[in-house]
């Protein structure tokens, strides 16, 4: 895993397109310098997992009727990255699933998703401190995950 100065230019450009992008989103976050992670700090919804995730509406100023409920993490990634297709699970490699920071958070299909988590609980990776985020890997010269 690798943890260098290209995650944190990464990290700042996609908080800069934030800030930019939807201020209102940006004040509900928590950016934390120590994990990476950006902590929702809004709304939460339990999963039926019981897992909690934050949770927000898209877009402001409308009518309830011609909005839509997000989960943070996805929205975020959306806004910021990619759309993906809806039947993708996130999976937060930090994980903290308040987290929306993108390169935390990564779509898999549900059977993808199985699999990573059935081999991390093999390796106690649940059990273990929150580790650093394996967001690049190689000699440098690697394209962003993205």
């Amino acid at each position: 895993m690798i943890w260098d100065a290209r995650f944190w230019t990464e990290e700042e450009r996609l908080w800069n397109l934030l800030l930019e992008t939807d201020p209102l989103l940006a004040e509900k976050i928590d950016r934390r310098q120590d994990t990476g992670c950006w902590v929702w700090r809004a709304g939460m919804v339990r999963s039926r997992r019981n897992k909690l995730y934050g949770k927000l509406r898209r877009p402001l100023g409308v009518p309830n009727s011609e909005s839509k409920i997000w989960l943070a993490h996805r929205y975020v990634r959306v806004l910021l990255i990619e759309e993906f297709p809806g039947e993708f699970e996130i999976h937060h490699w930090c994980q903290r699933h308040s987290c929306c920071m993108p390169l935390h958070c990564m779509p898999l299909s549900p059977e993808e998703h199985l699999e990573l988590e059935a081999e991390l609980r093999a390796e106690d990776y649940f059990f273990s401190p929150p580790p650093r985020i394996p967001v690049y890997a190689g000699d440098g010269d690697d394209e962003l995950p993205f």
